[in-house]
């Protein structure tokens, strides 16, 4: 799925929630990242291995961190959206800057 039309459909999604323009709204997203990365840390020492210490969680898989990249991403999104930012741009923004960067060294 090209990243416009991920966008899209998260807008398409959250277009009845509550006003994504209101700060405190940005910021509950910002936050709700902030857990979901959180998350996919762990989901990711899972499949390592790492997470000793807690008994009875097991071993984690790729799907468990797709799943939590997921979340990550689909936050990302409306980061975008109450941004005013088109995904496709940054995306396209950031390939060009770590290319210039690049032919440098």
């Amino acid at each position: 799925m090209e990243l416009s039309a991920f966008q899209q459909k998260v807008s398409n999604l959250t277009a009845t929630w509550t006003d994504p323009k209101e700060p405190a709204n940005t910021e509950a997203i910002v936050m709700l990242l902030t857990e979901e990365f959180g998350e996919l840390v762990r989901a990711i020492r899972k499949t390592r291995g790492e997470r000793s210490g807690h008994p009875g969680e097991g071993v984690g898989s790729s799907e468990d961190v797709a799943a939590e990249l997921g979340d990550v991403l689909f936050l990302l999104a409306r980061l975008a959206l109450v941004s005013g930012v088109e995904m496709e741009t940054a995306a396209a923004t950031v390939i060009e800057k770590i290319n210039r960067r690049s032919q440098k060294e």
